[in-house]
């Protein structure tokens, strides 16, 4: 049996085929591009508002309009309007946060926390213990929801 050396033309048509695999089976895996650019997208003011997930976080930066009472009180209403229990509620003009209990469940809670940052407003929701991205969009929604009003 003769040792087939491949010709650069062969290499070439190879590199390229396995390629094309690697870009498809990512483009499947990740899916649509312009559906991933809308996740996280949410609402306030007629403005696109973007929140990052990561680890058991939601963060958000509001613009520097928004005081960080306002979000604190928005959180404290749009806990109870779900029946959530407030366990904590505490802010200043620089920082505040509001700690709520989650109807029928014996440990879970919702932590948001709001700081000035440097360019707005920063608004942070976890679900502890163990974060729920679903449900941190959602208070997060409602808190906009409620600063609108």
């Amino acid at each position: 049996m003769k040792n087939q050396i491949a010709t650069p033309p062969r290499l070439l048509y190879t590199g390229l085929l396995a390629m094309l695999f690697l870009l498809s089976t990512t483009a499947l895996a990740d899916g649509p591009r312009d559906n991933a650019a809308d996740i996280g997208a949410h609402e306030y003011g007629g403005q696109r508002v973007v929140a990052q997930y990561s680890g058991r976080t939601l963060f958000a930066e509001l613009p520097s309009s928004v005081r960080v009472g306002a979000v604190i009180a928005a959180a404290d209403e749009n806990f109870r309007s779900h029946g959530y229990t407030v366990l904590d509620k505490d802010s200043t003009d620089d920082e505040g946060r509001c700690v709520a209990h989650a109807p029928g469940k014996d440990i879970t809670r919702v932590v948001v926390r709001s700081k000035r940052g440097a360019h707005g407003t920063e608004v942070t929701v976890v679900y502890e213990p163990f974060g729920e991205e679903e449900l941190s969009r959602y208070h997060f929604d409602g808190i906009l929801q409620h600063l609108s009003k």
